[in-house]
């Protein structure tokens, strides 16, 4: 296969890494995550293999190395999406699951909460090209979203102790640790 840096991500215990394949299809541009164990130097294709015309991006281990969140665009068919949706897959690719869908957006960037129950992810609409993208929050037990700001990109989580340090972003307070609202505007409400 030939890899792209779309998505070059190390598992949480080093051991494993999560690279991205990028090609043409009849279905237009695939891309698919494969899964290299640095210790044998095997190469898997978690995404379905070759009869899986998908987009996956935006990969995110859990902390515990047992899953990975990514989106997905599903190209061909009647499950197919305009833009990315959130799913979730176990490590070695099995057990895949959708998340989150809504036909008028598209996520990108979720970031595991640092226990792992819940994802920061950023939503952008579609419906609407001036629109900004939102920074939102799934709770994995209860699989409620809840919107935590209406122009932030790229969440990212830092232990409560942290704090806040002069005006680097806001924060939304979770058990023990808080979510930095990164590239947020100063005039966003």
């Amino acid at each position: 296969p030939s890899f792209s840096d779309l998505a070059v991500v190390w598992g949480p215990m080093g051991d494993r890494l999560l690279v991205s394949e990028t090609g043409l299809s009849e279905a237009g541009l695939v891309t698919q995550f494969w899964l290299a164990d640095v210790d044998t130097g095997t190469l898997v294709n978690i995404s379905g293999g070759d009869e899986a015309l998908v987009q996956d991006m935006w990969p995110a281990w859990s902390p515990s190395g047992e899953w990975i969140a990514f989106t997905r665009r599903i190209l061909l068919g009647d499950d197919a999406t305009m833009g990315q949706q959130l799913w979730l897959m176990r490590a070695d690719g099995s057990d895949a699951q959708l998340l989150l869908a809504d036909a008028a957006a598209t996520f990108s960037r979720a970031a595991w909460r640092p226990d792992g129950g819940a994802l920061a992810f950023v939503r952008r609409s579609l419906a609407d090209p001036e629109a900004r993208p939102e920074l939102w929050l799934l709770e994995l037990e209860d699989g409620e979203p809840v919107l935590l700001a209406e122009v932030s990109t790229a969440p990212i989580w830092v232990p409560g102790a942290f704090g806040d340090r002069g005006n680097i972003g806001s924060s939304r307070q979770a058990p023990s640790f808080k979510l930095l609202l990164a590239n947020r505007s100063p005039n966003a409400p």
